[in-house]
């Protein structure tokens, strides 16, 4: 026998229905002015921005999408979608942070930025609606220690990784650095082959010869001691 669930209040279907609203709002608020300030920022519209910029409204309406009204909604998405366009060109050319597709500007700084911005646009308990300021403070507290705890742990997993994998990636980088030069040297000496006498070109092997054989023995020698010997000799 199926149970039978009782149909959801008038009360419930309205609050869910802003929240569609309200997200929705967001998310095209976001494209838009992402559209905009790239266009703007660089003469001629992205399409990658204005898809992030869709994403940081969606991301920034997510802790107040069932806070804020219609108007709030697209505020903050548009705040968001502008926001990123500009933490996508600091983390990359002022911190040197590869991050091509943009997601720490995305979910990281659009994320900590639509927490903060449900203290200022909240209907009820925000700073814009007489709420007072201690409900922004909660949400400033809240981005501070979930933005702390997030950089500590990445910071003790990277050095986890750089610890256990450490050997391993030196004599991986090793290897290929070999291999490389290897076929380098191959090309070289067939380049140089076409100008060059068979003196020159006797010589000229002889000198990468012992490139090769000093380039392994200083392999060996830091394979046994753990050393940085290869590079001194490279």
């Amino acid at each position: 026998r199926l149970r039978e669930w009782p149909a959801a209040t008038v009360r419930a279907q309205t609050a869910i229905s802003h929240v569609f609203l309200t997200t929705n709002l967001a998310a095209c608020a976001g494209g838009f002015f992402a559209l905009v300030a790239s266009w703007m920022k660089y003469g001629k519209p992205s399409l990658s921005l204005t898809l992030n910029g869709v994403l940081a409204g969606l991301v920034g309406i997510t802790a107040g999408c069932d806070l804020v009204s219609p108007f709030g909604s697209v505020l903050i998405g548009a705040i968001c979608g502008v926001v990123m366009i500009f933490a996508v060109d600091f983390i990359d050319h002022v911190l040197k942070i590869d991050d091509p597709v943009g997601a720490s500007s995305v979910h990281g700084v659009c994320g900590c930025l639509g927490t903060i911005l449900t203290g200022l646009f909240a209907t009820e308990e925000g700073l814009f609606y007489g709420g007072g300021s201690s409900f922004l403070l909660a949400q400033l507290f809240g981005a501070a220690v979930v933005g702390a705890w997030a950089s500590l742990f990445l910071k003790c997993w990277t050095r986890y990784m750089a610890c256990v994998f450490r050997n391993a990636l030196k004599r991986k980088d090793s290897i290929s650095t070999s291999m490389a030069s290897r076929h380098t040297i191959k090309l070289i000496t067939k380049v140089f082959s076409i100008h060059s006498t068979n003196q020159q070109l006797n010589k000229f092997r002889y000198y990468v010869k012992i490139k090769i054989q000093s380039s392994r023995n200083g392999f060996q020698e830091e394979s046994s001691n753990g050393g940085d010997t290869s590079r001194k000799a490279q």
